[in-house]
């Protein structure tokens, strides 16, 4: 029996994103279709109960997170409700969500950030668990 989404879409998406993580109601797409629309290492992700929602999935890398601008740019074209979620690997293989925010919101704390040449393909931001621009080796940058 499929769980319910404990929030509204139309109340909070951020909310919502991290609950249905919590939950596990977020869907993620596999690596291979990842890979086959060009957001990899990034993922996308659902939540099957809100035909609206989508999300764009960063992983936690050592101490932070790596977004691809291309994966920014299939997002802003994806869905209706677009969201970014930072995630990291919990106890048991469970993801955890870090934080979460609107992908507008995203874009314009990163507009000024640097972007750094992919391996994949695509340029990358690289931020903090609070989608402030990180330095390459971790900590935070002096831009502003």
């Amino acid at each position: 029996m499929a769980k319910k989404p404990t929030t509204n879409l139309s109340d909070d998406p951020v909310a919502l994103a991290m609950s249905a993580t919590a939950n596990g109601e977020l869907v993620l797409c596999f690596a291979k279709l990842a890979k086959e629309k060009g957001v990899w290492p990034n993922r996308l992700g659902i939540i099957q109960s809100q035909p609206a929602f989508g999300a764009l999935v960063s992983f936690r890398s050592e101490t932070d997170f790596a977004i691809g601008r291309k994966p920014l740019d299939y997002l802003a074209n994806w869905r209706e409700i677009r969201v970014v979620i930072l995630l990291e690997r919990g106890d048991g293989g469970k993801y955890k969500c870090v934080n979460a925010m609107l992908l507008a919101d995203v874009e314009e704390k990163l507009k000024n950030a640097p972007l750094y040449p992919g391996n994949f393909g695509s340029p990358f931001y690289w931020v903090n668990d609070r989608f402030e621009s990180a330095s390459r080796g971790g900590g935070d940058s002096d831009f502003r």
